[in-house]
C-alpha cells in the first residue's frame, strides 16, 4: 500500500557530486565567484534525480504516514536501509521485539515492503533510513545525469532565455531511466 504522506525528516548531509567535480565538468571553473550558486544548483540536481528515480542518493530519514493500513506498506524511497521507528495507532513499537516475535519483517526485493499483520486498518507511522551509503556508491550514470542538469541550469539561469533555440537531448534522460524505482 503506498502511503498517504511522505515526509524527508532528515536531510542529506553531504551531496553526491564535490563542488570540485561541477566545476572540473564546467570547464575547469578556477575561481569561486559562483561557488553558492553551483552548491545551490548541485542539491537542486539531486532532488531532481532523487523525484525522478524514487531514490535516495545520499543517506537520509524519510516518514510514510499511512492512514488505513494494509498488512503490506510500500516503502517509497530507495534504497532502503534500518528502520528508526514504527507507530501504530500512536503507539510506538519495539522493533526489535515485534521482528523477534514474527510479527514485523522488512523485506527488501523488487520492491521494498514493511509486512505485519498488526497494521491492518490502523494508522501507522514508520521512519526508515533510506540512500545509498555514501558518494561513490551512487551510480555514475545519475551522477552524470546530475552534471549535465546542472550544466543547463548554471548555463540558463535567468527564468526566461530569449532568442535561443533549445532542444532536449533524449539520451539524457536516458541515463536515469534504468534507475527508476517506480
Amino acid at each position: 500500500m503506498t502511503p498517504d504522506h511522505i515526509t524527508l525528516i532528515t536531510a542529506p548531509s553531504e551531496e553526491p557530486l564535490t563542488l570540485e567535480q561541477v566545476k572540473t565538468d564546467r570547464g575547469g571553473i578556477n575561481h569561486s565567484e559562483h561557488d553558492d550558486l553551483l552548491t545551490q544548483l548541485i542539491a537542486a540536481a539531486r532532488e531532481r534525480a532523487e523525484n525522478a528515480t524514487g531514490r535516495a542518493l545520499m543517506p537520509q530519514v524519510w516518514q510514510q504516514l499511512h492512514t488505513k493500513a494494509t498488512a503490506e506498506l510500500d516503502l517509497i524511497r530507495w534504497p532502503v536501509g534500518d528502520l528508526v521507528s514504527v507507530t501504530i495507532d500512536g503507539e510506538e513499537q519495539d522493533i526489535a521485539a515485534l521482528v523477534a516475535s514474527g510479527d514485523l519483517e522488512l523485506w527488501k526485493g523488487d520492491q521494498a515492503l514493511l509486512i505485519s499483520p498488526l497494521f491492518y486498518g490502523k494508522r501507522v507511522i514508520v521512519q526508515y533510513n533510506a540512500g545509498y551509503a555514501d558518494a561513490a556508491a551512487v551510480p555514475s550514470p545519475i551522477k552524470k545525469w546530475m552534471l549535465m542538469q546542472i550544466g543547463s541550469m548554471y548555463e540558463h539561469r535567468e527564468s526566461e532565455v530569449v532568442g535561443v533555440a533549445t532542444n532536449k537531448l533524449k539520451y539524457v534522460d536516458s541515463l536515469i531511466q534504468p534507475y527508476r524505482v517506480r
